[in-house]
């Protein structure tokens, strides 16, 4: 009897976990014109990641952009942001960090891996100059929050981020960095808009907007099913305006583009967007 009561929960947890693996099924976007993705296996607090990385084909002299993903997702589900940010002139480096919940550890990985592109020990298919950036969503928005000063990274994105048990505020007191912080709707999984904390904390007042309308999983690119049953319908569109704000102000920060300052001030006149503020 015992014997097949176990026999009938290992088929049950095997049923589950291949429903688990179609629900959390993404399209990988392509790649858009004249950009390059290559994969390297780095080790991140002592454990082994990968880390998709892409850039123009012949891009000399570009910053670097960190990008990390949420709570218990991937690098899969930043892959867009990635094509996105190599096309805007960036080389952008999206890993899976080494766990799902411990952003502090998660920090910590994210601040080697700056660290080992600085150096060389991370080969890029690009030239990078010595500027840098950090983009976070959700937990992966406070991870790089918390990185991204120590590492001297020169500008740092939030994307929707969390503040837990009050570590956002905490490391937003120690961020001197030019700073965006781009919000969904308040609802459960940004706890209810808790990034508030983390903009009132920030030294410098950092350039912010909400989304009209936007869910938490618009960031995501691509999300799946799992993220939509959580969060809520996505849109492209409201994706869209995530990306082209958080272009235009690395383009502003890392590369002094006149015309992406034109764009970020252009902002209180986008039926898209309400609550801007910042300089």
């Amino acid at each position: 009897m015992l014997a097949k009561t176990i026999r009938w929960a290992s088929l049950a947890l095997i049923a589950l976990a291949g429903l688990l693996a179609l629900a959390s099924q993404t399209p990988e976007p392509p790649l858009p014109d004249g950009v390059v993705k290559q994969a390297a296996r780095v080790l991140l607090t002592g454990r082994a990641v990968t880390v998709d990385i892409y850039a123009r084909h012949g891009a000399t002299n570009a910053p670097v952009v960190i990008v990390a993903h949420g709570f218990s997702r991937g690098r899969r589900h930043m892959a867009g942001w990635g094509g996105m940010l190599a096309s805007g002139g960036f080389i952008a480096a999206i890993p899976d960090q080494p766990t799902w919940a411990d952003a502090s550890r998660n920090g910590r990985a994210l601040m080697e891996l700056l660290d080992k592109i600085r150096s060389g020990e991370v080969a890029l298919p690009a030239t990078a100059n010595h500027r840098a950036a950090m983009v976070g969503f959700s937990l992966g928005g406070l991870s790089t929050l918390m990185a991204a000063s120590p590492a001297k990274a020169d500008a740092w994105v939030g994307l929707d981020p969390v503040d837990m048990h009050g570590r956002g505020r905490r490391a937003g007191n120690g961020n001197p960095l030019p700073s965006a912080i781009l919000l969904a709707e308040p609802a459960p999984w940004n706890h209810f808009g808790a990034a508030h904390r983390i903009i009132e904390s920030l030294p410098n007042k950092p350039f912010t907007l909400r989304v009209r309308g936007a869910t938490h999983c618009d960031v995501e690119w691509p999300t799946d099913w799992l993220g939509r049953s959580a969060c809520g319908p996505t849109d492209p569109e409201r994706r869209e305006i995530f990306a082209r704000y958080t272009l235009a102000f690395l383009r502003a920060s890392l590369l002094d583009d006149t015309a992406a300052v034109a764009g970020l001030r252009r902002a209180e006149a986008d039926p898209g967007v309400e609550d801007v503020d910042g300089p």
